[in-house]
């Protein structure tokens, strides 16, 4: 996951925005909800915002709500 987010940086950044894309979708259809896809979108759409310590925030209330519940 992280070589094909690798690959497209690379591409990207050298200017080979065809083959960027073309990695690109591939983590996309084998990676969707990646974090390696999530910033490679990123690199194509600039104004995308990456906030992992929110969906992290939210994993822990929503696990602390359950444990919750079965007391």
């Amino acid at each position: 996951e992280e070589a094909l987010h690798r690959l497209v940086e690379v591409y990207y950044t050298i200017g080979l925005e065809n083959e960027a894309k073309k990695y690109a979708q591939i983590l996309g259809y084998n990676y969707q909800s990646g974090e390696w896809y999530k910033k490679s979108y990123k690199i194509f759409n600039k104004n995308y915002s990456i906030d992992l310590n929110t969906e992290i925030k939210k994993d822990k209330k929503g696990v602390l709500e359950r444990f919750k519940k079965l007391f």
